[in-house]
């Protein structure tokens, strides 16, 4: 008989957390019975159906502890009305990465305990995800019994316009807080759509079909997050005005080649900016974050940065004027871009280099030269321990390094010649009559046989 290894030494088998209940990944179209949640030996906070193959949702047995619901990466395509009105407790339930439709998703589902007297709604639940299903619009009513929800999920559903009645779905939740609409597939969003939802502090719109940022973005009230990557920006110029906007995220765009001047001047509380990923962004203005300045002040106004994030895009040049004060960013990566050695960025090697090491000893690590091509490679912290004075292009915007070459060979071309020019000269004047004698020699007799040799007029006649 075979003995049975003991686990290694260290090391203890995980033990199930006493409020979490996850259900075995085999079920199809039944939950466990009423009776089976009566013999569980503790109240759960959080149960757990993902990954199985469940097609239709039944009303639930009574919870009273359960806080979190998730039925993600199902089949769920039938939910009946009232399923959850049993789980007065709920704080989230997630029903992303399934197979609901438009149809399918009804007010009643989400109804509780209801009397025309006593109006019960799941008023402790905060977060609804609804992601990754096949809804195309919502039903005008659809969370009139969630009149707390802080948190709606709708990505991953091929919305493509926010039509009349997803525009009123969304906009009777008072509450809202944050509503993610990435990858809907969406190129604008209607007038007046971020005006109602006035607690609103998070939106994510990545990976849509924006070709500019959308304008209604002006009438948010109190938007502090703000994802606008994977979009098909081309040249960024403005951002909407935001009062309260501190984090902004542009990555991963793939045509996005420019941000221009003021593009972000009318952030005023902006402090994080993301903007890295970006792999043709090559022209970032050197005032992009700046607001003109206004009579009677001469200097421009900056938004207070303290994150800035310009890793991976494909800048070679980062001007000093981008940020007011360079000393209060305590998050900059600049990495993953082919950054130019010349003397235009001499001020990274002298300034921004020991400021941002006062607080980032690893600051500059992974900052290298892309050019010229005599430089390639070299980093730029080694660069400032030397003390290196990069060099100006010259009137024609080369880089003067690229003419060692030329002036090698040129100098190589000299000293060549010079010795055989010095030889023949010195055999000149040793012989100068040597060569010269010859030629006159080969001219005498040429001249003498032209001067005796005429052909005849005429061939006499001989018989």
């Amino acid at each position: 008989m075979r003995r049975r290894r003991p686990p290694p030494r260290g090391r203890r088998p995980p033990r199930p957390s006493p409020h979490r209940f996850a259900c075995p990944q085999d079920l199809t179209h039944h939950f466990p019975d009423p009776d089976d949640w009566a013999r569980l030996p503790f109240q759960p906070k959080t149960v757990l159906f993902e990954d199985n193959a469940l097609a239709h949702v039944l009303p639930f047995a009574r919870l009273d502890a359960l806080e979190r619901l998730s039925l993600r990466h199902n089949h769920i395509a039938k939910i009946d009305d009232q399923a959850f009105w049993n789980l007065t407790d709920v704080v989230e339930i997630d029903l992303s990465h399934n197979h609901l439709t438009s149809e399918d998703l009804s007010p009643h589902i989400f109804r509780s305990h209801y009397a025309p007297e006593n109006y019960e709604p799941l008023e402790k639940l905060r977060v609804l995800r609804i992601g990754s299903n096949a809804l195309h619009t919502l039903n005008p009513d659809l969370f009139m019994h969630l009149p707390h929800m802080e948190e709606l999920y709708l990505d991953s559903n091929p919305l493509k316009v926010i039509d009349h009645n997803t525009h009123i779905a969304i906009t009777n939740v008072q509450s809202l807080k944050v509503l993610d609409l990435s990858r809907t597939m969406l190129k604008e969003l209607p007038d007046h759509f971020l005006h109602t939802p006035r607690l609103l502090e998070r939106l994510l719109l990545a990976a849509n079909l924006f070709a500019e940022p959308p304008a209604g973005l002006e009438e948010s009230h109190g938007l502090k997050y703000l994802d606008l990557s994977e979009n098909l920006f081309v040249n960024l110029t403005s951002i909407p005005p935001m009062a309260n906007l501190t984090t902004l995220v542009i990555s991963h765009s793939p045509n996005l080649t420019a941000v221009g001047k003021g593009a972000f001047a009318r952030l005023p509380s902006l402090s994080e900016l993301y903007l890295h990923s970006n792999h043709r962004l090559s022209s970032l203005h050197p005032l992009a974050l700046a607001e003109d300045p206004k009579p009677p002040a001469e200097t421009h106004e900056y938004p207070p940065i303290k994150t800035l994030h310009l890793h991976d895009d494909a800048l070679g040049y980062l001007e000093s004027t981008l940020v007011g004060r360079w000393d209060q960013v305590t998050s900059l990566r600049l990495d993953g871009n082919p950054w130019s050695c010349d003397c235009e960025n001499q001020w990274m090697i002298d300034t921004l280099l020991p400021t941002l090491e006062r607080t980032d000893p690893k600051f500059g690590m992974g900052l290298t030269c892309a050019e010229p091509s005599e430089m390639r490679g070299q980093a730029l912290r080694r660069l400032q321990n030397t003390h290196y004075h990069m060099r100006c292009k010259d009137l024609y915007g080369n880089h003067p390094e690229r003419d060692a070459s030329i002036l090698v060979g040129v100098l190589v071309g000299v000293l060549l010649a010079a010795p055989a020019t010095l030889a023949v000269v010195l055999l000149w004047r040793r012989c100068p009559s040597f060569t010269w004698s010859r030629s006159r020699r080969r001219g005498a007799g040429h001249d003498y046989a032209s001067a005796f040799y005429k052909p005849a007029e005429t061939e006499p006649d001989f018989i």
